[in-house]
C-alpha cells in the first residue's frame, strides 16, 4: 500500500488556537452558498479528501439553520450503528418509540422508526460520514428529503456509500458540492491564525506545498513544528526553522509502511531519497525496471516534467532518509557517484552541482576550481549548498575563494563573518579592487558605517583609479551618505562604457535609482532597461542580476511618479517568484516595494505584513534598509489604526544607527504618529522640514514626499512649494498632488472633491480618501448642506471598500446632511444598540427609531449597522454594554 500523509483523525489535539477559534477560511462563500439552499428547502452533499474540512463544514451549516429558528438534528453515522438497522436515527426517538420499535418484528419496528421520525417534524437533518449508514437510515433518509426536509451530508469519494443516498443530488434535492484544498493565501491565512501571529512568506509557501492545502494536514503539520521547536517566534513575523517536517506519527508510519516493500524496491525509494533527485538514464544503471515500476506504481516515487525520479511526497522524504542506515547511505551515494561519472554524454549545470553533491557527502574532496564553478552553478534557492561548495574552495586560503565565500555571506547577511573573511582575502594578497569593493558592502551599508567604507573606497581607487568594480559599491554609498547628485555622475559615467561587466551592475542599479531620485526620469528609465541583457549575460557571476533588474524596473517607476499601478504588477510578479524559488534577498526587495504601493492604494493591514516580512527576511539588502523598511512600518501601523504598536516600532527606530539619507524617512515616521497623537501642526512642520532637507541636497523625490506629507497634514507653505514644481509627468500621481496643493491654497472644495475622484481613479486610495474627508469637512463648515451630504457619501463608499485602512485624516467628519434625531440615532446604533435597545434609550418607539434609522441610510448610501463605524470619528459612536 502507500504510504498514507496523516491520519483522518476527527478531532487532533490543537497546541496553538483551539479548532473553534480558527476562522472558517476558504469556506465563507460555500457557507452562504448552502445557507440559500436550506431556505430554498434544498440540501448539500459534502465530499472531498480526508482532512479537508467536510465535517466542520457540515456543523457550520447545521449551526447556521439552528440559529435561524429551523429543528435541526446532528447525525454521526458509524460502522458500529451501521450494525443495527435505523442505528443512526434512534438516538433521537423518545423511549416510548424506542420500546415499541424493540417490541416489533423487522417490518413492524421499520414503520415505528420512520413514523416517530416523521413526526419530530425536522426541517434539516445532517449527517456526518453518511457514507457508513446502514441500509434503512440511508432510505429513511431519503424519504425525508423527498418529503421536503433539507439534508445535509458528508460522504467520503472514497468509501461505497448506500445508492439511496447517491440518489438524492441526482433527484435535485441536494447539491454536491467538492470541497477545494486551501489557495496558498488561505494555507497562510490559517497557519496565522493557528500560530496567532504573521507568518512569513516563504515558511507559508512551504507549508502550503507541504500540506496540499488540506487543512487537518496543515494544523498536524503546524502543531509538529510547535512541538519540536520549528518556529522561530525572536521577530515580529514568525518563521519555520528549517525544513517542515512530518508529524510524529506519520513520520513512524512512513518507516512502517516501508517495510512492507520488496528489498529491491525499497533500496531504490532510500537511494532517490538519498540523491534528491535521479536523472532517468543514470537510473537504468542503479535500478532494474520492475523494482523502478513496483516503486512508482505504490506511490513512493514520481517522474517529474524534468526527466528525474523524485520521491512522490516531499514530507516522506526525511522519514525515508532517518530510516536508512549510515553503512546503506555510503554504498548508495558511492553507487550514485560512480554512475553520474560514468556516464559519457555532457552534463547539465544541475547535474554537475547534483553529482558535487554527493562527493561532498561522501567526502570527496573538490579543487578550488571546481568548487567555485559549482558554487556559481548552484540555484540561488540553495544558498547552504552554494556555502558548502565555497567554504571546501576556501579551505586552502586562497584569497579569490576567500572573497567569493565572503561575498556569498554579504549576501545572506552575515556580514561580521564576511569582513572578517575580506581582511584575510586582503592579507594574502587577493585582488585589491574586488577585496576592498567587497569591504565597503560589508562594513558601509550593512552596518549603515557609509562614511568609513568611503574611506576604504577612496584608498583603493587611488591605487586603482579605472577599476569597475569599485563603481558600484561606490554609488550605493554615496547615495546612502545622501550625496544623490554625485552618485548620479558616477551612473552617468557607467552607462557611457561601451563594454560595461558583471561588476558594474550593481552600480547601474544604484545608479539608475540616484537618477531618479534626482528626478531624471528618463535617464533613470533607460538606464534600467539597458541593463536587462547585461544582467541576463551575467547571471552565472552575479546570479541576483535579473531579479535586480527586475526590481529596478519596478522601483524607478514609483520613485518618479507615486503610480502604484505601475509598480505593483512588476512587483508582485518578483515577489511571487522569489517565493516560489527561495531567493530570499531579493524577496525583501519585492516586499518592501509592494508593501509601499499597497499602502498608497489604501491596504495598510497588508503593507503592514509585507514591512514586517522585509523586516524578518535575513539577508544583506535588509540590513542596510531596515531604518527605512521600519519607518515606513511606523507609518503604515498609523494608518491601519494601530497607534500603539506605531508608537513602539518609532522607539526602535529611533535607536537604529542611521545613514544620512534614510534621516528623511526617519522624520516622516515621527510625523505620522505626531499626527495620530492630534499635533497636526507640529507633523506638517516636521515633514515640510524633511521636504526642504532633501531640496537641498538634490533628491526631488524626497523632498516631493516630505512636501507631500506636510500638504497632507495641512501646510500650505508645503501646496506652495510643490505647485512650483517643473517637469512632473502629466497624469501622474505626483502631478495630482500639485493639483491637490492647488486646491488647498485656492480653499476650493469642489476642486479638492474633483482631485479625489482623480487618485482614486489612479488607485491611490490613500489620498483619495483624505482629500475626500477634507472637502467634506470645507462643506461642513462653508454649510453647504447638499455638498456635504455628497461628500460625506462618497467618503462613506471609499471607507468601506477600503478596510485595511484606518486613516486618523478621515475622521472627526460629522455627519452632514442628517438631523440632529438621526444623527443621535446613527451614533447608537454605531455603538452596538439594537433598535430596541436605542428606542429605550431615546424614549421613542421601535417603529420610530427603525423609520429615522433607515432614512440615514438612504442619505449615507449604506445597508449594515457595520459600515458606521467607518463613518463616525473614535468616540462618537458612544459605548454600551448591552448584548449585541
Amino acid at each position: 500500500m502507500p504510504p498514507t500523509a496523516f491520519s483522518p483523525a476527527r478531532t487532533p489535539h490543537v497546541t496553538g488556537t483551539p479548532e473553534g477559534l480558527v476562522p472558517f477560511i476558504g469556506r465563507r462563500a460555500l457557507l452562504r452558498a448552502a445557507g440559500l439552499r436550506v431556505d430554498a428547502g434544498r440540501g448539500t452533499v459534502l465530499t472531498g479528501p480526508a482532512g479537508i474540512g467536510k465535517s466542520r463544514t457540515l456543523q457550520a451549516i447545521a449551526d447556521s439553520a439552528e440559529r435561524g429558528g429551523l429543528r435541526v438534528a446532528k447525525l454521526l453515522a458509524s460502522r458500529s450503528s451501521a450494525a443495527v438497522p435505523f442505528g443512526a436515527f434512534l438516538g433521537l426517538l423518545p423511549a416510548e418509540a424506542l420500546e415499541r420499535a424493540h417490541r416489533e418484528e423487522p417490518l413492524g419496528r421499520a414503520a415505528v422508526v420512520r413514523s416517530a421520525v416523521q413526526g419530530l417534524g425536522l426541517e434539516v437533518v445532517a449527517v456526518d460520514d453518511a457514507h457508513l449508514l446502514d441500509d434503512h437510515s440511508a432510505a429513511l433518509l431519503h424519504d425525508l428529503a423527498r418529503a421536503g426536509t433539507t439534508v445535509a451530508l458528508v460522504l467520503d469519494p472514497a468509501s461505497p456509500a448506500p445508492d439511496a443516498l447517491l440518489s438524492v443530488p441526482e433527484a435535485g434535492r441536494a447539491e454536491a458540492v467538492d470541497l477545494p484544498p486551501f489557495s496558498q493565501d488561505e494555507s497562510a491565512e490559517f497557519a496565522e491564525a493557528v500560530l496567532q501571529g504573521s507568518v512569513d512568506g516563504g515558511s507559508a509557501l512551504a507549508l502550503h506545498v507541504a500540506s496540499g492545502g488540506v487543512p487537518l494536514v496543515l494544523r498536524e503539520l503546524l502543531e509538529n513544528q510547535v512541538r519540536v521547536g520549528g518556529i522561530d517566534r525572536s521577530g515580529d513575523v514568525l518563521s519555520m526553522r528549517g525544513p517542515v517536517r512530518a508529524p510524529t506519527p506519520v513520520d513512524l508510519r512512513v518507516r512502517e509502511d516501508l517495510q512492507s516493500l520488496d528489498e529491491a524496491a525499497r533500496s531504490w525509494v532510500e537511494l532517490v531519497a538519498l540523491a534528491d533527485r535521479v536523472p532517468l538514464d543514470l537510473a537504468v544503471a542503479l535500478v532494474d525496471d520492475g523494482a523502478a515500476d513496483r516503486a512508482e506504481s505504490a506511490g513512493w516515487v514520481r517522474v517529474n516534467d524534468a526527466g528525474q525520479y523524485r520521491i512522490a511526497q516531499p514530507l516522506h522524504r526525511q522519514p525515508i532518509l532517518d530510516a536508512t542506515g549510515s553503512r546503506a547511505r555510503k554504498r548508495g551515494l558511492e553507487a550514485l557517484v560512480a554512475a553520474a561519472s560514468a556516464a559519457t554524454r555532457p552534463r547539465s549545470d544541475c547535474e554537475a552541482v547534483l553529482l558535487g553533491r554527493w562527493r561532498l557527502d561522501i567526502g570527496d574532496t573538490l579543487d578550488r576550481d571546481e568548487a567555485l564553478e559549482l558554487a556559481a552553478s548552484t540555484s540561488p534557492s540553495e544558498p547552504e549548498l552554494a556555502e558548502r561548495f565555497l567554504r571546501m574552495a576556501a579551505a586552502g586560503g586562497d584569497a579569490t575563494a576567500l572573497t567569493a565565500l565572503a561575498q556569498h555571506l554579504v549576501a545572506s547577511g552575515r556580514l561580521e563573518e564576511a569582513e572578517e573573511l575580506l581582511w584575510r582575502a586582503e592579507a594574502a594578497g587577493g585582488a585589491e579592487t574586488r577585496v576592498a569593493g567587497l569591504l565597503a558592502l560589508a562594513t558601509g551599508l550593512g552596518a549603515r558605517r557609509s562614511a568609513e567604507a568611503l574611506a576604504d573606497l577612496d584608498r583603493a581607487l587611488a591605487e586603482h583609479p579605472d577599476s569597475l568594480d569599485l563603481l558600484g559599491p561606490q554609488i550605493a554609498l554615496l547615495q546612502a551618505e545622501a550625496r544623490s547628485s554625485e552618485a548620479a555622475a558616477l551612473a552617468e559615467r557607467i552607462a557611457s562604457m561601451p563594454e560595461p561587466s558583471a561588476g558594474t551592475v550593481l552600480g547601474e542599479v544604484y545608479g539608475a535609482v540616484a537618477m531618479a531620485a534626482r528626478g531624471d526620469r528618463e535617464a533613470a528609465t533607460r538606464m534600467a532597461e539597458e541593463l536587462r541583457p547585461l544582467a541576463e549575460r551575467s547571471v552565472r557571476l552575479l546570479p541576483e542580476g535579473p531579479m535586480l533588474q527586475a526590481w529596478l524596473e519596478a522601483a524607478v517607476p514609483w520613485v518618479t511618479t507615486r503610480d502604484p499601478g505601475a509598480v505593483t504588477s512588476i512587483a508582485q510578479a518578483g515577489y511571487d517568484s522569489t517565493l516560489r524559488e527561495g531567493l530570499r534577498p531579493d524577496r525583501a526587495r519585492f516586499a518592501h516595494l509592494l508593501a509601499a504601493a499597497r499602502l498608497l492604494q489604501g491596504d495598510a493591514l497588508l503593507a503592514v505584513r509585507l514591512l514586517r516580512e522585509a523586516e524578518a527576511v535575513p539577508c544583506f539588502w535588509r540590513d542596510s534598509q531596515r531604518p527605512d523598511i521600519v519607518a515606513n512600518l511606523v507609518e503604515a501601523l498609523v494608518l491601519s489604526g494601530d497607534v500603539d504598536e506605531a508608537e513602539r516600532t518609532l522607539a526602535r527606530l529611533d535607536g537604529m544607527r542611521r545613514t544620512p539619507d534614510q534621516e528623511g524617512a526617519h522624520q516622516l515616521a515621527t510625523a505620522a504618529v505626531q499626527m495620530a497623537r492630534g499635533d497636526l501642526t507640529g507633523a506638517a512642520q516636521r515633514t515640510l522640514d524633511a521636504g526642504d532637507a532633501a531640496a537641498a541636497r538634490g533628491d526631488r523625490s524626497a523632498a516631493s514626499d516630505g512636501w507631500t506629507a506636510a500638504l497632507r497634514y495641512g501646510s500650505t507653505a508645503a501646496a506652495e512649494r510643490l505647485i512650483a514644481q517643473d517637469d512632473v509627468r502629466e497624469g501622474s500621481v505626483r502631478a495630482l498632488v500639485l493639483a491637490h496643493g492647488r486646491a488647498v491654497l485656492a480653499h476650493d472644495p469642489a476642486a479638492l472633491a474633483e482631485v479625489a475622484d482623480a487618485y482614486w481613479r489612479a488607485d491611490a486610495r490613500l489620498l483619495a480618501v483624505e482629500a475626500a474627508a477634507q472637502a467634506a469637512r470645507w462643506c461642513v463648515e462653508a454649510e453647504d448642506t447638499v455638498a456635504a451630504t455628497a461628500a460625506t457619501e462618497r467618503l462613506l463608499r471609499w471607507s468601506v471598500a477600503t478596510p485595511g485602512l484606518v486613516d486618523p485624516l478621515a475622521d472627526a467628519l460629522p455627519l452632514a446632511g442628517l438631523t440632529a434625531r438621526e444623527q443621535e440615532i446613527v451614533r447608537l446604533a454605531a455603538a452596538g444598540l439594537s433598535d430596541k435597545e436605542v428606542a429605550a434609550e431615546l424614549s421613542i418607539s421601535v417603529r420610530t427609531a427603525q423609520t429615522h434609522l433607515g432614512r440615514a441610510f438612504n442619505k449615507l448610501g449604506i445597508h449594515r449597522r457595520q459600515q458606521l463605524s467607518r463613518l463616525l470619528p473614535a468616540g462618537q459612536g458612544g459605548s454600551s454594554t448591552s448584548s449585541r
